[in-house]
């Protein structure tokens, strides 16, 4: 079984957009597909007695090209366990504003088979970034993570982003950097405008103004296939569970899809002999 935690805002996205695939660079650790320390000091020992501008050039140019390869991929992160996990509840949905789906990595990639798309799964590896070499293959650097995340257990699904999902992407990024700073005009200054939809003229394929965001793109899915689960969040207030509910069934899916979590279910010794 695997799992993905996420607040209901996203839950909703899910059901009305498609799984989302976001941006390395979005991830929201800097380490996210970073060179290991052993990778550094190899690059170091193969230029020994080169000139200082023309090593500092050279890894330039190599870092340049890695960030570049890894913002080609989007990634899509879940949870590999059997049962709920107490930890994950606290850290992603600490007041109950959220669930987690639950379903196998067979169902996912089955739920995205209409997109086309060859999707890969992989199991996050945990390493020692001090002495690992991590090499340069992108699919590889984006599925380690340092040894203090290990009790995520993390799975992820890689996509090669195509070139019109990058630009649209890009093009999403632009229009809200524009529109968050506030700009001189007519002797006065004016307060950023509001993000709206992205412009007509920006992408020509009206599909990608529905998948494209500033941090990656959805791919749709089956969602009766990819869903098997939804448990609300510990202690969820009943504004959340009902708009759980009632956006699971405008989805088409069905009431009984949506459960309780492990963790509000009272002990049977209390109610032994009621």
């Amino acid at each position: 079984m695997i799992w993905r935690y996420m607040d209901v805002a996203k839950y909703v996205a899910l059901l009305a957009r498609g799984l989302f695939f976001a941006l390395p660079s979005k991830l929201g650790d800097p380490w996210e597909g970073s060179w290991g320390v052993a990778d550094v000091r190899s690059f170091r020992e193969n230029h020994a007695g080169a000139d200082p501008s023309t090593i500092k050039s050279e890894w330039t140019v190599c870092y340049n090209d890695k960030t570049a390869s890894l913002e080609g991929y989007g990634v899509s992160c879940w949870h590999r366990s059997e049962y709920e996990s107490a930890a994950l509840w606290s850290l992603y949905m600490p007041r109950g504003f959220g669930v987690a789906v639950r379903s196998t990595v067979e169902h996912v990639l089955a739920s995205l088979g209409a997109s086309g798309r060859k999707i890969e799964p992989r199991d996050v590896q945990y390493v020692d970034y001090d002495k690992e070499r991590l090499g340069d293959d992108p699919r590889d650097l984006l599925v380690h993570k340092r040894l203090s995340f290990v009790h995520e257990k993390e799975l992820r699904f890689l996509v090669a982003l195509r070139n019109d999902e990058c630009e649209a992407i890009a093009d999403w990024r632009l229009i809200l950097n524009d529109r968050s700073k506030r700009h001189f005009s007519a002797g006065i200054f004016q307060s950023p405008v509001r993000p709206g939809p992205i412009p007509a003229r920006v992408v020509t394929d009206p599909t990608l103004v529905r998948r494209a965001t500033p941090h990656g793109v959805y791919l749709p899915v089956d969602l009766a296939v990819l869903i098997q689960q939804v448990y609300l969040a510990p202690q969820a207030p009943w504004a959340v569970r009902h708009a759980v509910q009632a956006a699971t069934e405008a989805f088409g899916l069905t009431r009984e899809v949506v459960r309780e979590t492990e963790a509000d279910m009272i002990p049977p010794d209390i109610l032994a002999f009621d």
